[in-house]
């Protein structure tokens, strides 16, 4: 059946007016936040549903922010009967600010209550942090609330954050934003285990006014939140218009209630109810014939309600065909004709390739050009994963399409109002959303057969233009979602027929062969060599990491990192390696990913197979033998000192560990050998360059207890028993062997920390070698050292922290290395070039995966030296954070320094050049 003919049937039916009305209802309950409004919300949908005669289904879901479904954790039970801020002047006397009464949205959702008689407390602003103390104080910004901002909030005692960030760039200045996410971890909301904090949105013109007092003296301000926040339960509630075959997979119309605003979600839930009640009248009428699958329409809590909806579902053995969003931001946005709203349509993700989508595609190319292409910029966009169309990822397997409007300039702000919902556009979005979920409820075989002719004809004209750009690869990845397309209509048959499925079969077939087959395969970086040795797959095929309860509240992922992993993850299966899933996400986002953003997805995902999440298949296995035979092939002997650096995932599956590599080493070098290993902190304050620090919260050093950021291998190192470690607070080693203590000297607070008057000196006067285990050069600190030794003018002055029981010391680290270096750069880059034009000599032994790469201390060095003779900014990066020519002239000056350090160095004076080099002007 033709969906633009469903259009224009169910559009005769679907009633604007009561749709309308319906709306303004949902909002009337919703903007007034909390649980009790949000109840009455969702019973007001049940009861609407119930006019229409349908059979209501009610879920309660836990509400203990700690509880979770399809990992995603669910918001904890909140409600404020009252809130308000008020301004204290020197005499006590209150002058109201904000109150909840006039504007609903100044408190934000789950702000904790405070005592009856309210919290009195100084504020001050948000960059006054390192500066004055936050305990015991409410924090104003003007900014967008960001994680960090939680994070600072929780550690410093701050009691709260009133917050005047307004998105609209228009003059509005007494609107108020909904603050709807405000944690520290990777959800939305605050979870049980995160402390709770107090929430207020000003409007721009209250935060003027607040900023003008501090401006002028010490402001304190009282604020009073009457409410509750603890377990409780919401509800979330669905009907159906039952289909000739009940068994059958149903579509399903998803709005979301629980947020205030009328088309974010209210016109929304509408919607939602309005698409059963046009199909319903349609079927009877006789204009519709009745689908063989039910249409399913839920109103639920974005995401939280709707992954508890989706879990209770497969329980119940309940499956879905495919599913519309119909979270609704559509504005008429008049911007006195400056741009032109944006349009979307986002249907289903390459990784869940879905046919039925270009039945919906054609109808709204062809009414959007008749009657909006002049009043708004229209894309279709492939492979939404967010929010409400969490659905879309293979894991949950049903393709989710969303017709979407932006609302960017008013997003979640109270100046969407009603006169901005363009009563055009409603309608047929709501209208073709509803022809939509009725086709696909009705189609079959014969729908089927039809609409592979309409997927080989798109296919076609995406992939032959590509072809002729010369993009193989590009035309490969579009011929095998076409395919897919085709592939996933043998859905649309509970028992396909086996004429159907080789139908289907040789047009999927049809499809690839429209692309040749590439047997060129490019030359892939590191980081892609370890990932194709890699086979990962969900532990449950169902879950995938969301907000990370498995994990503690510290160690989950950010958002960022966790969507990476995601997106990666729903293309791993079906026998692919890890390379070959990135590769794809890749293609599918548009986007490549950089080496290190690989190696962090690789990270990320041990760390989830850890907890569970994810199940990691290692190939190359390598155990103490390999190391000790490649040890030796690089000429690592009895009595050498080494200084390692190392990355044990480089290697592949290591057969126990850490513990494999430093067995291996220990043993090669014997009992008159040393071992020494960087088990750097690097919790250094410096400046950016911008007036902001690098590192916003260093940790105290304490070298018996601070964990190494340097890799396993030396994590565990420096635990062992007859470690020694040095003391310094950024960059300490530690050792084991002959004369570690000695070795150890210069490893103190009191030694720039990466000075030759330490152990980078002391392997010096041991003829010592640098040995990097899967590690490469760019990790080589030593290089610092003789930027350290030669007095370059880019090196910078910071500030650690050591702790020494409860007390805590600031220790200056002058010399500090701070800011990007050339030899950073991976695999291979310029300063390394210089450096082997002027001697360096290194051998190289592949041990499983990964490489050991050993030199001698002395020739990297002497090589430096000549290098930096030569040119004295060679190892550092041009660019914003240290421009070249800044140095320029500085750097010249130090040439007959660099000079006398390297006669001694050739002469042999190990001891003198040491010396010399820790004098400074």
């Amino acid at each position: 059946m033709n969906i633009s003919k469903i259009w224009k049937i169910l559009d005769g039916y679907i009633d604007f007016d009561a749709m309308w009305r319906r709306a303004v209802n949902f909002y009337e309950y919703e903007k007034r936040m909390g649980f009790k409004s949000w109840r009455a919300s969702a019973e007001y949908g049940a009861e609407e549903f119930k006019k229409l005669g349908l059979d209501v289904e009610k879920l309660e879901a836990p509400a203990d922010g700690k509880t979770a479904f399809l990992d995603h954790i669910m918001p904890m039970g909140w409600d404020c009967d009252f809130a308000k801020v008020e301004i204290i002047d020197e005499n006590g006397n209150t002058d109201l600010l904000v109150d909840s009464a006039s504007k609903p949205l100044c408190i934000g959702p789950f702000s904790p209550p405070t005592p009856p008689e309210g919290i009195v407390a100084e504020v001050v602003g948000e960059f006054s942090y390192g500066k004055t103390p936050w305990k015991g104080k409410f924090i104003f910004s003007s900014n967008q609330p960001s994680p960090l901002l939680r994070k600072r909030i929780n550690s410093s005692n701050a009691l709260g954050l009133l917050c005047a960030w307004n998105d609209i760039p228009l003059d509005a200045p007494d609107s108020h934003q909904f603050l709807n996410s405000f944690s520290s971890g990777p959800g939305w909301y605050p979870t049980a285990d995160e402390p709770p904090e107090i929430l207020f949105s000003l409007s721009p013109r209250e935060g003027k006014r607040l900023t003008d007092l501090m401006a002028k003296k010490r402001t304190r301000v009282k604020v009073t939140v009457d409410g509750k926040l603890g377990e409780d339960k919401f509800l979330t509630v669905s009907a159906a218009l039952p289909g000739e075959i009940p068994e059958s997979a149903e579509t399903l119309a998803i709005a979301h209630i629980y947020e205030p605003f009328p088309c974010d979600d209210a016109m929304g839930a509408a919607g939602a109810v309005e698409i059963l009640a046009a199909i319903k009248k349609a079927v009877a009428k006789g204009d519709l014939p009745c689908p063989k699958r039910s249409i399913r329409s839920l109103l639920m809590w974005e995401q939280y309600g709707l992954s508890h909806f989706f879990e209770k579902s497969i329980g119940k053995r309940r499956s879905f065909l495919t599913a519309v969003s119909l979270d609704a931001p559509l504005g008429n946005f008049d911007y006195s004709n400056l741009y032109k709203q944006n349009l979307a349509f986002n249907h289903s993700s390459a990784a869940l390739p879905w046919g039925g989508d270009f039945q919906w595609l054609d109808l709204v190319h062809k009414v959007f050009n008749d009657g909006f292409a002049s009043q708004y910029c229209y894309s279709d966009i492939r492979g939404y994963y967010g929010d409400d169309c969490i659905l879309n990822n293979p894991a949950f397997g049903t393709p989710t399409l969303w017709f979407n409007g932006s609302s960017k300039l008013y997003h979640h702000n109270t100046e969407l109002t009603w006169d901005k919902i363009d009563t055009k556009l409603y309608p047929f979005v709501i209208g073709s959303s509803a022809a939509y979920l009725y086709a696909m409820a009705f189609a079959g075989e014969n729908e089927g057969r039809a609409w592979t002719k309409n997927i080989i004809k798109a296919a076609r004209d995406t992939i032959n233009p590509i072809l002729d750009s010369g993009d193989i690869e590009r035309a490969q990845f579009e011929a095998d979602y076409y395919a897919g397309c085709v592939e996933s209509l043998m859905r649309l048959e509970d028992a396909p027929s086996k004429t159907y499925v080789r139908y289907l079969e040789d047009n999927s077939a049809v499809i690839k062969k429209l692309v040749p087959e590439n047997k060129a395969k490019p030359l892939l970086p590191a980081a892609f060599r370890q990932a194709e040795d890699w086979i990962v797959k969900l532990a449950d095929p169902g879950i995938l990491p969301y907000d990370q309860p498995r994990l503690s509240p510290a160690e989950r992922l950010p958002g960022s990192r966790a969507g990476n992993v995601r997106g990666v993850l729903n293309w791993c299966g079906k026998n692919r390696n890890l390379a070959e899933a990135v590769k794809l996400r890749e293609l599918e986002r548009k986007k490549a990913f950089n080496d290190a953003e690989i190696r962090q997805i690789m990270r990320d995902l041990r760390k989830l197979a850890k907890a569970g999440y994810v199940e990691i298949t290692e190939f190359t296995h390598v155990d103490e033998k390999d190391f000790l035979d490649g040890l030796r092939q690089i000429g690592i002997a009895g009595g050498d000192t080494l200084f390692v650096h190392s990355s044990l995932s480089s290697f592949g599956k290591v057969d126990g560990g850490p513990a494999t590599v430093i067995n291996a080493l220990k043993t090669t070098v014997g009992e008159n050998g040393l071992i020494a290993m960087p088990v750097y902190t690097d919790q250094c304050i410096y400046d950016l360059g911008d007036g902001s620090p690098y590192i916003e919260n260093p940790v105290p050093f304490d070298p018996k207890s601070s964990e190494a950021n340097t890799g396993a291998v030396a994590n565990s190192f420096w635990k062992q028993e007859g470690v020694l470690r040095g003391s310094n607070p950024v960059h300490s080693t530690a050792a084991w062997g002959q004369r570690a203590t000695e070795f150890l000297k210069g490893d103190d607070e009191n030694t720039p920390c990466c000075s030759l008057a330490g152990p980078l000196g002391n392997i010096l006067l041991r003829d010592g070698k640098f040995l990097f285990l899967g590690a490469g050069m760019y990790y080589c600190t030593f290089l610092h050292a003789m930027e350290d030794a030669c007095d370059l003018p880019y090196l910078t002055n910071g500030l650690a922290l050591s702790a020494e029981g409860k007390v805590i010391r600031r220790i200056p680290m002058p010399l500090f290395p701070a800011g990007p270096r050339e030899f950073y750069k991976k695999p291979d880059n310029e300063c390394f070039q210089k450096l082997h034009r002027h001697g360096l000599k290194k051998e190289i032994v592949k041990v499983g995966l990964g490489e050991i790469e050993v030199v001698s201390a002395r020739n990297l060095a002497l090589a430096s030296l000549k290098m930096l003779a030569d040119d004295p900014l060679a190892m550092i990066a041009d660019g914003p954070f240290y421009p070249i020519s800044e140095f320029s002239k500085e750097a010249e000056s130090k040439v007959h320094r660099i000079r006398g350090l390297l006669k001694l160095a050739e002469a042999d004076q190990w001891s003198k050049f040491i010396e010399t080099a820790a004098v400074k002007k």
